[in-house]
């Protein structure tokens, strides 16, 4: 097989295995839930290098769900700019990474914004594990 040959096999292979019809992979599902209490809404906007999800508002108990099929290299991030009363962030609330797929059993990421910060379920012990704190908001007070 010539060199030319090769080249074109991998750029077809790679162009199958990432075509919605002959996509293998199976699809990844976030959910994003508004654990704060009371009347607290969550403002919440998710994207990825190739996705936007835009901008949500989550009342107390709403969540925001989607899908999606990850990239063959492995380099798949969604992130979330999220704010309240208390605090915000930006959070990566999807990665390729090996501990975060084993919480998720590679393919369901349930994510819970409290009034501390953003936990995951790890779906191994059925519990949500403390990821990340918001951000605290800087008042200045007039003089």
């Amino acid at each position: 097989m010539s060199r030319l040959n090769v080249a074109l096999f991998i750029i077809l292979a790679i162009m199958a295995m990432n075509s919605p019809c002959v996509n293998a992979r199976p699809k990844t599902y976030v959910h994003i839930i508004n654990g704060l209490v009371a009347k607290y809404v969550l403002n919440i906007h998710c994207y990825s290098r190739d996705d936007d999800l835009g901008h949500h508002t989550l009342p107390v108990s709403g969540h925001l769900d989607w899908s999606f099929g990850t990239s063959i290299f492995g380099n798949t991030v969604f992130k979330c700019d999220m704010n309240w009363a208390g605090g915000h962030g930006v959070f990566k609330v999807f990665w390729e990474d090996e501990q975060l797929q084993r919480k998720c059993h590679f393919n369901n990421c349930i994510w819970l914004a409290a009034i501390d910060g953003l936990y995951v379920k790890d779906l191994r012990i059925n519990r949500f594990v403390f990821m990340y704190p918001w951000q605290k908001y800087l008042i200045k007070l007039p003089k």
